[in-house]
C-alpha cells in the first residue's frame, strides 16, 4: 500500500506536467531570420511510471523496461500511426522514441505526443502489472487531444485491459459509453 503523502506528490507533479503540457514553450530570441528556439523540454513521465512498475513488480529498472519494451511499441505504434516505430530508456528510465532515423527524447516531442507516448505507457504497465497485483485502471479524461479517429481504437485497447482488471474511463465524450461493458452518469 502507497503512503498518501507518495500519492498526494505524485498528482502534483503529474497536474504540473500537465500544465506545462498546455502552457506555450518558453523561446529564446534567435538570430534574424530564424525561428526562435523552445528552451526547456517537457517533463519525461517515463521514470516515475517505471519506477512504480519496478516496485509493483519487486524488479529491477532494466528487467521491467526488458518486460515493456514489446508492448510498449505495439500500443505507441497504434496510436501514433507508425510516426514511432520503438522506444529505448536509458538506465533512469528516460525515455527515447524512435522515428525514421533519429532518436528523439520524449521530452522534446510535442505535448500532444507525449499524452499518446504516456497513455501507450500507462496501457503497458497496467497490461504487464494486473496479473501480480490487480488494481484498477483509472483514465480521467486523457483523451481530449486524441484525433477523434483513433478513439475506437483506443476503446478496443480499453476494453482488452478490462479483460485483465477494471477500467474505469472518466469522460463526457458519447462514444465510449457504447463500447463499455456499463456507464454511470455522474
Amino acid at each position: 500500500m502507497r503512503d498518501l503523502r507518495e500519492v498526494e506528490r505524485e498528482l502534483s507533479r503529474l497536474k504540473e506536467s500537465i500544465a506545462l503540457a498546455k502552457a506555450p514553450p518558453v523561446q529564446v530570441a534567435a538570430a534574424p531570420g530564424q525561428a526562435p528556439v523552445p528552451v526547456d523540454p517537457l517533463e519525461d513521465p517515463s521514470p516515475l511510471v517505471l519506477s512504480q512498475a519496478a516496485d509493483v513488480l519487486t524488479s529491477d529498472m532494466l528487467s521491467v523496461q526488458a518486460l515493456m519494451k514489446d508492448r510498449c511499441v505495439q500500443y505507441l505504434t497504434a496510436l501514433t500511426d507508425r510516426r514511432y516505430q520503438g522506444v529505448e530508456w536509458d538506465r533512469d528510465g528516460n525515455a527515447f522514441l524512435l522515428a525514421q532515423n533519429s532518436r528523439i527524447p520524449v521530452g522534446e516531442l510535442s505535448p500532444k505526443d507525449i499524452d499518446l507516448y504516456y497513455l501507450a505507457l500507462r496501457m503497458t504497465v497496467v497490461e504487464k502489472t494486473c496479473a501480480r497485483v490487480k488494481r484498477p485502471f483509472i483514465l480521467d479524461d486523457v483523451l481530449t487531444g486524441v484525433d477523434e479517429a483513433k478513439l475506437p481504437l483506443v476503446a478496443r485497447m480499453l476494453k482488452h485491459l478490462g479483460t485483465l482488471t477494471q477500467v474505469l474511463h472518466v469522460t463526457a465524450h458519447p462514444g465510449f459509453g457504447q463500447m463499455s461493458d456499463g456507464t454511470v452518469n455522474v
